[in-house]
């Protein structure tokens, strides 16, 4: 004898995979150490900006205050200036350079997560110092970083990161 066929449930087509977006998994774990970072330095609010009174006149731009540390930095590479840390740090070469950016970066990072305002402020001195010595290193000026800023701020409104997809 023949069995009965079973009633058949209609097949579902199979669920597309979920496709995550790319660097989710960074910011979400991004996101998870901050918020461990907050839970353990208490919430972290915004410190009034305390200016020292300084005559307009007398205070040198940012550009100016970069060339003359590029400036500063390239005399102790020419033997004109005596800074045996700065001269140490050329000489050891790019590889040490770009290292103690990326170091210096991630204090920055820790400093501003944490909301530590004055060590944020001190890490961020230390990273431009390395940023700057790293330029030097490479012989790259500052006046080529400020072209650059002002060439993706004529093209996107503000100096911001380009868009990975467009050539600008």
């Amino acid at each position: 004898m023949a069995k009965p066929k079973a009633k058949s449930t209609p097949k579902r087509a199979p669920s597309k995979p979920r496709i995550p977006k790319p660097g989710a998994d960074k910011i979400g774990a991004l996101k998870a150490r901050v918020a461990k970072a907050r839970s353990t330095a208490g919430a972290v609010k915004p410190a009034a900006v305390k200016r020292p009174a300084v005559a307009a006149e007398s205070s040198p731009s940012s550009s100016e205050r970069l060339e003359r540390l590029w400036a500063a930095i390239q005399q102790v590479r020419d033997g004109g200036r005596d800074s045996p840390r700065t001269a140490r740090l050329l000489a050891a070469g790019p590889p040490k350079l770009a290292q103690k950016v990326v170091e210096e970066a991630a204090e920055v990072a820790i400093e501003a997560v944490t909301g530590k305002r004055e060590a944020l402020i001190n890490e961020s001195v230390d990273l431009i110092y390395n940023l700057v010595a790293l330029w030097n290193g490479l012989g790259v000026e500052v006046s080529s970083v400020w072209a650059e800023m002002d060439r993706r701020e004529a093209a996107l409104g503000m100096a911001e990161k380009l868009p990975k997809t467009e050539d600008l």
